[in-house]
C-alpha cells in the first residue's frame, strides 16, 4: 500500500519508529506512484534550468526520474533511489550508505534531505565531490509549512537559516535561492572544497 494512503497516525509511527532505529521508512518509497510524483515536475524544470550548464548530474533520490526529461540534451544522467526505478538506478539507502561517486560536476538533491538522519554528513561529502549542487528542502518556516512533519516521513526539522548554516560550514556557497513553492524552497549551491580552497 502506498505510504499517503495510510492513515496520518500510521505514518506518524513509521516515521518515529524509522528515527528510533536511524533507518529509512520503506513504506514511503516502495509503492511511489507516478500521480504522486507529479507535482514534483515544476521542481525538477526548475533544477534543470539551474544545471544547464553541467555536462553530468547525480539525481539523489531520483524517483520517477522527471529531472531526467528537463535536462539540456546532452547532459550525462546518473539515477540514484532507495528503489529500483530502471536498469540504471544505482540503488542507495543514504541512510546507511555514502551516495555513490559518478558524475564529475554535479549532484541534484531534490526532497531528499528530509528523511535522513545523518543530512549534515551528506552534505559535507557532496561538496568535497561535486563541483555544483541543487537542493531543495521543505523548511519549517515555509510560507505554508507542512505539519506534522513525520506524517510525511521527515526525520529532520531545520529552517532555512539553519540549514543555510549547514550549506556554508560544509563547504558549499550559496549562489542561487528560490523559495519554490509555498512548501519548499531552493537552493544551487557551489562548492569551495572541490575547488581546492578550504573553509573555516
Amino acid at each position: 500500500m502506498a505510504f499517503y494512503h495510510l492513515p496520518e497516525a500510521e505514518r506518524i509511527e513509521l516515521t518515529e519508529r524509522a528515527i528510533a532505529n536511524h533507518s529509512s521508512v520503506e513504506e514511503r518509497w516502495s509503492a511511489l506512484a507516478t500521480s504522486e510524483a507529479a507535482p514534483w515536475n515544476a521542481r525538477a524544470e526548475k533544477a534543470a534550468k539551474l544545471l544547464s550548464a553541467e555536462k553530468s548530474v547525480l539525481d539523489l533520490g531520483c524517483g520517477t526520474m522527471i529531472l531526467e526529461r528537463h535536462l539540456k540534451f546532452g547532459t550525462q544522467y546518473w539515477p540514484c533511489d532507495f528503489q529500483k526505478r530502471d536498469s540504471r538506478t544505482i540503488i542507495c539507502d543514504l541512510n546507511i550508505m555514502p551516495p555513490p561517486r559518478v558524475s564529475e560536476s554535479a549532484v541534484a538533491c531534490l526532497g531528499v534531505l528530509e528523511y535522513l538522519h545523518a543530512p549534515i554528513q551528506l552534505v559535507e561529502t557532496l561538496a568535497r565531490e561535486y563541483t555544483t549542487g541543487v537542493f531543495s528542502y521543505c523548511t519549517t518556516d515555509s510560507p505554508n509549512a507542512l505539519d506534522p512533519r513525520r506524517a510525511h516521513a521527515w526525520v529532520n526539522d531545520f529552517d532555512r537559516a539553519g540549514l543555510e548554516l549547514i550549506f556554508v560550514n560544509s563547504g558549499w556557497e550559496i549562489d542561487f535561492f528560490e523559495q519554490h513553492s509555498e512548501i519548499q524552497a531552493m537552493w544551487r549551491l557551489i562548492s569551495k572544497r572541490r575547488h581546492g580552497s578550504e573553509v573555516n
